[in-house]
């Protein structure tokens, strides 16, 4: 490890709430089968807002990957040399699962066309999931214990996906996502005190109920 210097001493972060994206990213890939498995063709509204959701779901994805290729990976070098090999395997994973996602969406808009010919997305959706997966435990068990270690807090908050970077009509619905699929209440109430008040106040009076309808439509009672 690189050694650390009086101007290094904010070295040192939390590092948890990669556990909630993470979370919400195991549960979008988690449940795609299922949903498009329970789709029926005849039903042309529901096509259209399971092929929504799962390319939302690729977007969000793959920003969160493009943020951390951008924010973490030169800083976690230089300052743990150890750690190299680690993060030279989470940039190929990154650049595999980029390229999976383009093929994938050509599957998706396949389907989306043809709602009956369900199994070349369903396949896709499978190999794509364990793909996913397995990045996801890899990053943390292996890198996000580094990045703990040598990144201030700042440099560790910079590529949090900002409400901006969302659509203007989802963001309200993304809200809710995040809530709902946190893996701990911890989480969950961090995520909660750290958005704006009135970014609370408008999903209380007018995210909340529109996010559970999506939800239940989407993937039944909870």
């Amino acid at each position: 490890m690189a050694r650390k210097t009086d101007s290094q001493s904010e070295w040192g972060c939390q590092t948890d709430d990669l556990y909630l994206i993470h979370a919400l990213l195991r549960n979008y890939l988690g449940h795609a089968e299922e949903m498009v498995e329970r789709t029926s063709p005849q039903d042309a509204d529901r096509v259209l807002l399971v092929t929504e959701h799962l390319k939302e779901a690729f977007s969000t994805l793959h920003s969160h990957h493009a943020n951390e290729d951008q924010c973490y990976w030169d800083l976690i070098r230089l300052r743990a040399p150890e750690a190299r090999g680690d993060v030279d395997r989470m940039v190929r994973h990154h650049e595999e699962i980029a390229q999976r996602i383009e093929e994938i969406s050509g599957t998706l808009e396949t389907w989306r066309a043809e709602p009956a010919r369900k199994e070349p997305l369903l396949l896709a959706l499978r190999e794509f999931k364990d793909l996913v997966f397995r990045h996801l435990e890899d990053e943390e068990t292996t890198v996000k214990p580094v990045a703990a270690r040598v990144l201030t807090q700042k440099e560790w908050n910079k590529p949090r996906t900002s409400l901006k970077e969302l659509k203007l009509n989802r963001i309200l619905y993304q809200i809710g996502y995040m809530l709902k699929c946190a893996p701990t209440e911890a989480l969950r109430n961090e995520f909660w005190e750290a958005m704006p008040a009135p970014v609370r106040l408008l999903y209380r009076r007018f995210g909340q109920k529109k996010f559970e309808s999506e939800w239940e439509e989407l993937y039944g009672k909870a």
